[in-house]
């Protein structure tokens, strides 16, 4: 059960970056990304990704391995914007860590009938929402420059949580019934925040 603790420590950096994201955004008044967001949830997605590949998860440890390559790419861009270099290892470094992925997914294929096909459908969908969110993010971010969250990403956010609940519930994975259920509260408050103005004005 060694491995539990490894992810309640992952979640603990993923309550950790939404804590200090709606901190930030209560003082604002509008949804923020602080400093240390995005090494919080590079930190989060190695321990639940660890955790994940342990306990036979394919679904979360599909998306903790790619969440983990996004969130390198925002620290690339966030300290070493100007540095080709730094670009060109990060870049060998995401393809290498995709092949052990595709390897990660050989590995785990014979446990993908240990759920009823509904609830994994639902895991699966889920996972592509949530990791939907990141390539609309990475696309304001190589647009602009600036690692913000948009208001799709929230939504997408709100949606995929909801099914990884779904199927969480369904696995009795207490680790990952917390994170959604916390994540549930960090997206709702953002999606209020960024409507409210409207409201007002009308």
């Amino acid at each position: 059960m060694y491995y539990m603790a490894l992810g309640f420590l992952g979640q603990v950096c993923y309550f950790g970056r939404q804590a200090l994201q709606l901190i930030q955004t209560e003082r604002t008044g509008k949804s923020h990304v602080p400093a240390g967001y995005w090494e919080m949830s590079l930190c989060g997605a190695l321990l639940l990704g660890t955790y994940a590949v342990v306990g036979h998860d394919l679904i979360i440890s599909f998306g903790q391995a790619v969440g983990a390559l996004i969130y390198l790419r925002n620290l690339q861009l966030r300290y070493f914007p100007r540095s080709p270099r730094i670009g060109l290892h990060l870049r060998r470094v995401i393809l290498i860590a995709l092949i052990l992925v595709e390897l990660l997914l050989m590995y785990h294929a014979p446990s993908i009938h240990e759920d009823h096909m509904l609830v994994l459908l639902a895991g699966w969908i889920g996972q592509t929402l949530l990791l939907s969110r990141f390539p609309v993010q990475w696309y304001s971010l190589e647009s602009d420059g600036k690692a913000e969250l948009t208001t799709p990403f929230w939504w997408l956010s709100l949606f995929g949580a909801l099914l990884i609940l779904l199927y969480a519930g369904h696995r009795h994975d207490w680790v990952i019934l917390m994170g959604s259920a916390f994540g549930l509260w960090t997206y709702i408050r953002n999606l209020y925040l960024r409507y409210l103005p409207k409201v007002e004005a009308s």
